[in-house]
């Protein structure tokens, strides 16, 4: 096991983070991709995959790993032992206790199971939760996966799945929990809302137990907003959904979402044109209208010469917002991309090089996930694929002075 730093300068890198401001972690011959989030003491806790078994690894906020934590640094999970898995996305509950979300399938693909578990501070299974720590979804028919989660105030967990059930037909569903993960009988039909022909990214919970959710239906930007009781909000949008037009474009989806300080939601993901991608970022007022004040009233698709995606989008303190994602191509040319934009919606020019910044982990780089840290420092983790040493949970920490 070990943990591999890169060696190539960027600018704006933090130097007392990892090597040069970049972190790289595999378990050599073992583990594949994962997720990594931001601990409140600055610690970042991460999964990764390994067949049928999860490893959890914490490190420090100097980038190296925190050898008090598990066996020098790492715990192992196991789940079912003839699956193997497919997703890994981790999320953190303000007491510290941490979600795993993911799915796992059988090898010829012939069965799919979404994985639920919850792990204590330290990471032992929380046996509080399910059935010793874990809980499984099998769809009657289909193939089934997992989207993302996230904890309300009242500690109910809400998690979106996606059931397949040939080319172009597939539904999402939106289920909620209560803290000891059995369904809430409050929400929907025995704690599950059929959200439809949609795909979601993301959620957001709000104030009065509403639920913000935000990805793409039809090929375009969709946001849409639940009462507590898992009905549509309709003084939202449209009968509680809002479609974003995104003009020329062949396709256009939301991969992240924040709430300013006043309420409005900022959004970013992207869009295609003629078979190229360019990174997309927009915002609406809380009633789900697009912002005017913001890029006029238009998604912003400007800022890239090459075809590039956002997947996460953050907002600093001075309502400034920092969108990550990645450059696409080849392992050269591939890298973590952040972007900040002005409250106008306009590409901020006095960051990076005109707007954006890009590192080089030394594969195909992808940063799925932006946390700005409260000393103002930009934390952004992702995937590391096509690395001559194989796969990799990447991390790179900027100034952002």
């Amino acid at each position: 096991m070990n943990t591999l730093t890169s060696h190539k300068n960027n600018n704006a890198l933090d130097p007392n983070f990892g090597d040069e401001g970049k972190v790289l972690f595999n378990i050599p011959g073992i583990t594949t991709l994962g997720s990594s989030a931001l601990q409140l003491d600055g610690k970042i806790l991460s999964v990764a995959r390994a067949k049928n078994r999860l490893v959890l690894v914490r490190h420090l906020d100097t980038g190296t790993k925190d050898e008090l934590f598990g066996d020098q640094g790492i715990k192992y999970i196991d789940l079912i032992p003839e699956m193997n898995i497919q997703q890994s996305g981790i999320t953190l509950q303000p007491d510290g206790k941490a979600l795993i979300l993911g799915s796992i399938a059988t090898e010829d693909g012939s069965k799919h199971v979404v994985y639920l578990i919850r792990v204590l501070p330290e990471g032992d299974l929380d046996l509080s939760f399910g059935t010793d720590g874990r809980l499984y979804v099998e769809p009657e028919s289909g193939e089934i996966h997992a989207n993302r989660i996230a904890i309300q105030a009242d500690k109910k967990i809400v998690f979106v799945t996606t059931v397949t059930y040939k080319f172009d037909d597939y539904e999402a569903n939106i289920w909620r929990l209560l803290d000891n993960g059995k369904p809430d009988f409050s929400f929907g039909s025995n704690g599950v809302v059929n959200a439809g022909k949609v795909y979601i990214s993301s959620i957001l919970t709000l104030a009065f137990g509403r639920l913000l959710f935000a990805g793409a239906s039809n090929s375009k930007p969709m946001f849409s907003r639940y009462l507590e009781n898992g009905e549509l909000d309709t003084f939202f949008g449209n009968a509680g959904v809002a479609i974003i037009p995104v003009e020329r474009s062949s396709g256009a989806e939301i991969s992240g979402v924040a709430q300013q300080a006043d309420g409005k939601f900022v959004a970013s993901g992207n869009a295609r044109y003629d078979g190229k991608q360019k990174p997309l970022v927009t915002r609406i007022h809380p009633d789900g209208k697009l912002d005017d004040s913001f890029y006029g009233g238009v998604p912003n698709t400007e800022g890239f010469d090459r075809d590039a995606v956002h997947f996460a989008i953050a907002i600093q303190s001075d309502n400034k917002a920092i969108a990550v994602g990645a450059s696409l191509g080849s392992a050269e040319n591939a890298h973590f991309t952040l972007m900040r934009y002005l409250e106008n919606g306009k590409v901020d020019s006095t960051f990076g090089t005109e707007g954006r910044l890009m590192t080089n982990l030394g594969g195909i780089d992808i940063a799925r996930r932006i946390y700005v840290q409260n000393d103002g420092k930009l934390l952004a983790t992702g995937d590391v694929i096509a690395h001559p040493n194989g796969s990799y949970l990447g991390m790179a920490r900027y100034q952002n002075t």
